[in-house]
């Protein structure tokens, strides 16, 4: 009995890296029955009139189950009285039983060799709308003759029809036909990947050609077909002596990326007139990185090229959904531009850059490109690529919490053309990002006395979360009416009464004004000490105990409240006069402290380091 895996964990080396993912098996059949393949999961291919199945027979002589394998068999007709064929071949598919879009199939397989042979192991859509080759085709695997290698390829109307060369639809991989080997495809949105025996060996993109180009028809549901045909147009006549031709599979298993994996990024291959560490590139970098804008910035520097050309940031820049911010790009510089001498920066590239935010390791927006393809002088290159900035939004309706900005510099006598395309004599920074809710400001302000004489002055600090932009305070009663700076000091009371203080601020994350208003006592020297004891209160941290104390010295069942700095609620309680109340331990931080007395509110601000 095989055992089943429902959930693995892939390992892949790229470029020096290893990246792990987390794949989900959705379909699988070992085939231990004897005899027919499963009924619940495959079908005959039927005969049709082209090459690969014009010879097709659903007999036990064709295809069958035996010791654990599927066996499909190309044999010789010995009685063409009753079937005017001269070979009987066998193949099955899953059409209408079993088919998936995006994920990962591998079939572990072993050929035969003989002239006019043919197996294959591909995809075809199960809504074939358009035909073919409108509809798309992937070819994971053929076979022919005694060759000992295996192609890989794609077909679709902007090959097959409109002739299109670039990206390149095809490949060859080198395999031993007489030993299994786990023929392996990696389908996801932007790109096929194909393996064999767990190693990458060529990879489609997709490309965003305009639409009506049908470049990359491979979005939709495809279903499995495995064959083994004899002769064609393209593999040449069959050498009968060397009959029967077959193709022997172990088993055949397809997975789907696991909710709980991490998106898998792609990284770019190199290529050049030198190795990506020559010292030819060695002036070639990005000296300072950096964002404006974000929640959480990006501040990055270096003073040399990065080994390999692959870069991946160790921190993320937190971005808030539906806000815009400024990426800030400056690469190393030799000198001002000049058409006399050849600088070898990266003033000779293309700068692009990519954004992925909804986490399904796709880049799904490209911003305008700095530079020209080809630059107007080729020894004065592409100066403004050295320092570039660029805003960038995200979207208000995504629903993840994780993505990616690329960026790639790219020689600029040709086109990087997506973000996985192999970078020419240039680099690759990835630099994720973490994609928060849209930080709304919570207003407070404390002052360092709300019961004064007449004729003292009061200090106000601006406690409001997520930085805001623009203050605006009035104080009612005061010698000075109004202020803008964030926390004013010195404001002076002469009168008597009770005087409002109102703070408006503003804040990008903010559609309008956001208002907090309290106020202020002012009495005479003989009635403040009553006054103070009818408020008092005390909040204090003690480091040695790790513990915060509130003390309240009158009233019952006031509502103290802790707050961490973006405003969320951590911990309440009530407490009556005289009472110590122990809250919690904090870790380090910035807290706001809330107690809610009979006519106002007291807010005070504790930071834990």
């Amino acid at each position: 009995m095989k055992k089943q895996i429902l959930f693995i964990i892939v390992l892949s080396l790229m470029n020096g890296k290893i990246f792990s993912q987390n794949w989900e098996l959705v379909f699988s059949d070992d085939f231990e029955e004897v005899g027919e393949p499963n009924k619940t999961k495959w079908t005959y291919c039927k005969r049709r009139s082209s090459d690969w199945n014009k010879y097709m027979k659903n007999s036990e002589e064709n295809v069958f189950v035996k010791d654990g394998k599927l066996f499909l068999r190309a044999i010789k007709n010995n009685d063409m009285s009753s079937d005017n064929v001269p070979y009987f071949t066998g193949g099955i598919e899953s059409r209408n039983k079993f088919s998936f879009k995006y994920g990962k199939i591998e079939v572990r397989a072993k050929l035969t060799k003989g002239q006019g042979s043919w197996p294959a192991i591909w995809l075809m859509p199960q809504d074939g709308t358009g035909g073919w080759p409108k509809c798309g085709e992937i070819d994971i695997m053929e076979h022919l003759n005694k060759d000992n290698f295996c192609y890989q390829t794609i077909h679709s109307h902007y090959h097959n029809t409109l002739k299109k060369k670039i990206p390149k639809k095809h490949s060859t991989a080198k395999i031993n036909p007489e030993e299994f080997t786990t023929f392996g495809l990696c389908w996801y949105s932007d790109r096929l990947e194909w393996y064999i025996n767990g190693k990458r060996t060529f990879t489609y993109h997709n490309i965003n050609a305009v639409p009506e180009l049908l470049q990359y028809p491979f979005k939709k549901e495809f279903y499995i077909i495995l064959n083994q045909a004899a002769g064609g147009s393209w593999g040449g006549a069959v050498t009968d002596a060397e009959l029967p031709f077959q193709m022997e599979i172990d088993w055949v298993k397809v997975y789907k990326l696991s909710v709980f994996s991490a998106p898998n990024y792609y990284i770019p291959d190199w290529s050049g007139i030198k190795p990506q560490n020559d010292i030819l590139w060695k002036n070639t970098f990005l000296k300072k990185a950096s964002t404006k804008g974000a929640y959480k910035n990006l501040e990055y520097s270096a003073e040399k090229r990065p080994d390999p050309f692959y870069y991946l940031h160790n921190d993320t820049i937190e971005v808030e959904k539906g806000k815009q911010f400024n990426l800030n790009l400056e690469a190393f510089s030799l000198g001002e531009y000049n058409t006399e001498k050849v600088l070898q920066d990266l003033r000779y590239t293309c700068a692009y850059i990519y954004l992925d935010s909804d986490n399904d390791g796709t880049f799904e927006t490209e911003l305008e490109q700095t530079g020209k393809i080809q630059p107007d002088n080729d020894i004065g290159g592409n100066y403004d690529v050295l320092n570039i900035c660029r805003t960038i939004k995200i979207p208000k309706d995504v629903k993840t919490a994780v993505g990616r900005i690329r960026v790639v510099y790219h020689n600029a006598w040709s086109r990087h053309l997506t973000a996985n395309s192999e970078v020419k004599e240039g680099l690759c920074y990835d630099f994720p990002i973490k994609i928060i809710p849209l930080q709304i400001p919570i207003v407070n302000f404390s002052a360092d006395k709300t019961i004064i004489e007449t004729g003292e002055a009061v200090n106000f600090i601006d406690m409001t979360t997520n930085s805001p932009t623009a203050w605006q305070w009035t104080f009612e009663g005061a010698e000075t009416s109004e202020s803008t700076v964030p926390n004013p000091k010195g404001i002076k009371y002469n009168k008597e009464g009770r005087f409002n203080v109102t703070l408006d601020v503003s804040n990008s994350s903010a559609s309008n004004t956001l208002t907090k208003q309290e106020y202020i006592i002012v009495k005479k020297t003989s009635s403040i000490n009553t006054i103070q004891k009818q408020y008092e209160y005390n909040i204090c941290y003690n480091e040695t105990e790790m513990q915060l104390y509130v003390n309240i010295a009158e009233g019952e069942n006031i509502p103290v409240s802790i707050f961490n700095i973006s405003g969320k609620l951590i911990w309440e309680e009530r407490a009556n006069k005289g009472e110590n109340i122990y809250p919690l331990e904090l870790k380090k931080d910035i807290y706001l402290v809330r107690i809610k007395l009979r006519d106002r509110e007291i807010v005070k601000k504790i930071l834990i380091k």
